[in-house]
């Protein structure tokens, strides 16, 4: 901004305050000034440069408006005044792993569910897919719809379904791909179905234990008896 000789911009606050009053709550900021700079090709202009850093607090900045005021050293009468748009808070959502589980009385069918963490605004979306084409979501509107934390950051849950016989092939991919504003690419998890065998020998008895590896954990255990 250029301004003439002797302006400069003024904060009606503190370095170190509330930016808005609040009931007490306080959230730091400061308030970064430069110059006065005099204007290339014109010296009897001065520029100044002026930026406020701070950690906001969804509580008390979401869609705030921010006034700067520009007004003479001494001076109370505001000669410029510019206002911001209002205040949006992005947080990308923290994305867990995929964990698998049995959907309830039927063995035969495996649940992949993953979540996402304190992310804002409220709005995600949640993609499954499988070698093949795109799986579509189960979890309920009630039970996946996003839910407010104290801080006013949310979280969220999708889940889809699988036959356990597809995953224990040991070649089936699946994963899920998260889309929200607030990151520059979706974010991906991915988890594999394998299969590992161990052969135990005690008293004549052979054991063929099939264990069923869903990803990063255990889900199943499968014995065989040989007697020998």
């Amino acid at each position: 901004m250029l301004l003439p000789y002797g302006l400069t911009f003024t904060s009606p606050v503190s370095e170190k305050g509330p930016l808005l009053p609040s009931g007490g709550d306080v959230g730091y900021y400061k308030l970064h000034t430069q110059g006065p700079l005099h204007s290339t090709g014109d010296s009897s202009k001065q520029r100044l440069l002026s930026s406020l850093s701070f950690i906001p607090l969804i509580s008390i900045h979401k869609g705030a408006v921010f006034k700067c005021q520009v007004s003479y050293v001494g001076k109370d009468q505001v000669v410029v005044e510019r206002v911001s748009d209002k205040f949006t808070i992005l947080a990308p959502p923290k994305v867990s792993e995929i964990q698998l589980t049995e959907a309830g009385d039927d063995s035969s069918v495996v649940t992949l569910t993953t979540q996402a963490l304190c992310f804002h605004p409220d709005i995600i979306t949640f993609r499954w897919f499988c070698q093949g084409g795109e799986l579509s979501p189960v979890a309920s509107q009630a039970l996946s719809a996003p839910r407010p934390d104290t801080q006013g950051f949310f979280s969220a849950m999708s889940q889809c379904k699988l036959p356990r016989a597809e995953l224990e092939h040991g070649g089936t991919k699946v994963w899920v791909s998260v889309h929200h504003i607030a990151l520059k690419h979706p974010v991906t998890r991915e988890t594999r179905g394998e299969r590992k065998v161990v052969f135990v020998r005690v008293k004549g008895v052979l054991f063929v234990i099939l264990n069923i590896v869903y990803g990063k954990g255990e889900t199943a255990i499968q014995a065989l008896v040989l007697f020998t």
